[in-house]
């Protein structure tokens, strides 16, 4: 129990000091998003379900593009599937949807 809190506390620890260098990545994972979002706008031109339908879309999207960079390095180099590629890209998908919620 107290490893765990020690862990905890490192994490944030560094999480702060590391802010100003996470943000970038964070805001081009943002921008990604709006991009693709935007690109579908012309696609699901509806009132509020094509709005649903295209948000839905990029949230999707956006994780899977973002992980298949990592994917396919590590396709290319082992011929392996990367390991635990779909607990990263769930990771990926709670980092994007919460910046969804809070933009």
């Amino acid at each position: 129990m107290g490893r765990k809190i020690l862990y905890y506390v490192v994490a944030s620890f560094i999480i702060i000091l590391a802010a100003k260098y996470i943000m970038h990545p964070l805001s081009w994972t943002h921008q990604l998003y709006q991009y693709v979002n935007g690109f579908l706008g012309g696609i699901f031109k509806g009132g509020y379900w094509g709005q649903v339908v295209r948000n839905t879309i990029a949230l999707i999207v956006v994780p899977l593009l973002i992980m298949a960079i990592p994917a396919l390095f590590s396709w290319g180099f082992s011929r392996q599937k990367q390991p635990l590629l779909y607990i990263a890209l769930w990771c990926v998908w709670i980092v994007v949807a919460t910046m969804v919620l809070l933009k």
